[in-house]
């Protein structure tokens, strides 16, 4: 598993992936699992060790599930790969870069009200507490939640329609990738 955030999961999960000399990104590489139908491929830096017809990465560069490479390469001493193993090989520089990724991600979408977000946390906080200690009632409470967040999502989504921004707009706005921001608002505008 690679890096997420807690904002975007999946949408923004980050890695440290391979840089071929000069730089180039490679190709995906497969590893055989015997007689199953499902090839698993790798593309972080590891998998790029030189052995059997794998290139040989010169460095690591940290690259993203929404598209994003960074535009650094850290290289990659393989000498101290193999004495300490690729497990314990210090991938903190791409993580650094995926970190500002996500910082700019952060910068480029819609600010939510200070105050609301204080309010929600609060919330939050209240309810981890009921849940503790009154379980029935905080079950209660999520299901007014429920209700509450699924008639927001409706109305936020049928007015982002009405207000016809471009795609990515919506995507910048939403700190999604294009095509699971439109995911995201077409299942809050159908209610699900």
């Amino acid at each position: 598993m690679g890096w997420q955030s807690e904002q975007y999961g999946d949408a923004h999960e980050g890695y440290a992936g391979a840089a071929l000399p000069g730089g180039a990104e490679p190709k995906p590489q497969y590893f055989d699992m015997g007689s199953s139908g499902h090839v698993p491929s790798k593309r972080e830096w590891w998998a790029y060790d030189g052995k059997g017809r794998r290139p040989l990465a010169e460095g690591m560069r940290a690259y993203c599930s929404c598209g994003w490479r960074a535009v650094g390469v850290h290289p990659i001493d393989w000498g101290q790969v193999a004495v300490d193993g690729a497990a314990l090989t210090d991938e903190s520089r791409p993580l650094e870069d995926w970190e500002q990724h996500i910082d700019e991600v952060d910068a480029a979408a819609a600010v939510v009200p200070p105050e609301l977000l204080g309010m929600i946390e609060q919330f939050g906080a209240g309810l981890a507490d009921l849940a503790d200690s009154e379980p029935l009632a905080a079950l209660r409470a999520v299901a007014a939640l429920e209700l509450l967040t699924a008639r927001t999502a409706r109305a936020a989504a049928h007015n982002l329609q009405a207000d016809g921004l471009e795609d990515e707009a919506v995507a910048a706005g939403l700190g999604l990738p294009a095509q699971q921001a439109r995911s995201r608002v077409l299942r809050y505008r159908l209610g699900r």
